[in-house]
């Protein structure tokens, strides 16, 4: 387990406990309780309702989740800019792609940022085409999400949200819906954390000092450049690089801006060191502009060769499955080798953890702080779960009941603005 999962899980364990803040074992340095607390507060609910160690085994649902969340949305994306193709092409580059898949699989932040980060956008778009408010509405809920699943969103989602309303000005005048929509989603956040930490902005004050600490100035650091090859593979680089061309060739600086932005920021604003699960915050951009080189490039070759011209798909999604490219993997640790491993996520299982844990707790030989809250858990909350399993079902099926009389924000308003003019004309 990552030190940050551990921190995460802790944070959501104290979250569910009526312990004061100053019992935290990492207070004051804040070391967990600096995590934005979207991912704590799930973890939190799970523990709640199936207590543990049965909550632990539940725990997938966050990267099942956001994994199918980040793979559907980049195919909207990829379609609604650049066609059916590029968008079938962007979601299997995103899905098979080594590093969004290993970090995808943790309980860590950063690919859950991207997923609702992409969720955003497709809201947003779906706003753009049919002008319904509720998808703009809808947005600026996942914009909320993201920010509070990672602080991170703060810097990297306002520059393409911007770049999309200026590119549709004439709707322009409906973004305060939108902000109006972000405050009523980070509210819920705001609350508990300020009835947890005593600050509606506990984990971004705190993450906000340990950065000024932290950080030695603006330096140029080239490790989040110099690792793409690594994370995409070095196949997938040359139609990243095509790709680019291509949108600039096209004038579409859209996705070159989205992806350029975050590069630019962990380069010169987050200098010291180099932490490899940051470039989730851009390779799935990155992915997506591949894939115009990629369908580019397999079109040109069918055209030559016929059927056989789609061979760099397949070559495509077996390299980016592949750990990393073979010769920087190597000689970044300081060897030579020739030897390609595959993705480490068939090799690993992370429910042999979970009972390694679980023997820990009961034998109460973990040296796990929030190990140490479980030597007393309860189990299983029937109540609550019965209660959780009602309200996801009323919501279901008011859903499907909206959606088969197709009504909409709009009509909704419409109709109470009638019902309201005739009781002015009656008054």
């Amino acid at each position: 387990m990552y030190p940050d999962e551990f921190w995460i899980i802790s944070n959501a364990v104290f979250l569910t406990k009526s312990m004061p803040l100053s019992a935290f074992p990492f207070y004051p340095k804040n070391i967990a309780a600096d995590k934005v607390i979207a991912l704590p507060l799930f973890e939190a609910t799970l523990h709640e309702m199936l207590g543990f160690p049965l909550f632990l085994y539940f725990l997938c649902i966050w990267n099942i989740a956001i994994m199918t969340i980040l793979i559907c949305c980049a195919y909207i994306i990829g379609k609604q800019f650049f066609g059916q193709k590029v968008g079938y092409l962007a979601a299997l580059l995103i899905g098979w792609n080594w590093h969004i898949g290993w970090y995808g699989q943790r309980l860590l932040l950063d690919a859950g940022m991207m997923a609702f980060e992409f969720l955003t956008i497709v809201l947003y778009l779906r706003y753009i085409r049919n002008g319904d408010l509720k998808y703009l509405f809808a947005s600026g809920l996942a914009a909320a999400l993201t920010i509070w699943t990672k602080e991170t969103a703060l810097f990297l989602l306002p520059p393409i949200i911007v770049l999309l309303m200026l590119k549709n000005r004439q709707k322009i005048s409906y973004t305060p819906i939108f902000l109006v929509a972000v405050i009523i989603g980070i509210s819920p956040f705001m609350y508990i954390c300020n009835m947890r930490y005593g600050n509606p902005l506990f984990p971004f004050v705190s993450r906000w000092t340990q950065f000024q600490a932290a950080s030695p100035g603006l330096v140029l650091n080239t490790y989040y450049v110099m690792q793409i090859p690594f994370s995409i593979s070095l196949i997938v680089s040359l139609f990243l690089i095509l790709g680019i061309i291509l949108l600039i060739k096209k004038r579409n600086y859209l996705f070159l801006v989205w992806g350029a932005f975050p590069i630019a920021f962990y380069m010169f604003i987050v200098p010291f060191g180099g932490w490899d699960y940051y470039l989730i915050n851009y390779t799935p951009i990155l992915l997506t502009i591949a894939a115009v080189g990629l369908e580019n490039v397999t079109d040109i070759f069918i055209k030559k060769w016929g059927k056989i011209g789609i061979v760099p798909i397949p070559l495509s999604l077996v390299f980016t499955n592949l750990y990393g490219s073979p010769m920087l993997y190597s000689l970044s640790r300081g060897k030579i080798s020739t030897l390609t491993f595959l993705h480490q996520r068939v090799q690993w299982n992370k429910y042999d953890a979970i009972s390694q844990l679980i023997q820990q707790v009961e034998s109460k030989q973990s040296d796990w702080w929030f190990a140490q809250l479980f030597y007393d858990s309860p189990g299983p909350d029937f109540t609550l779960i019965a209660l959780t399993a009602i309200v996801f079902t009323f919501f279901v099926f008011t859903y499907g009941y909206l959606r088969g009389r197709r009504l909409n924000l709009d009509r909704i308003i419409l109709n109470l603005k009638q019902r309201l003019l005739r009781v002015g004309d009656i008054l």
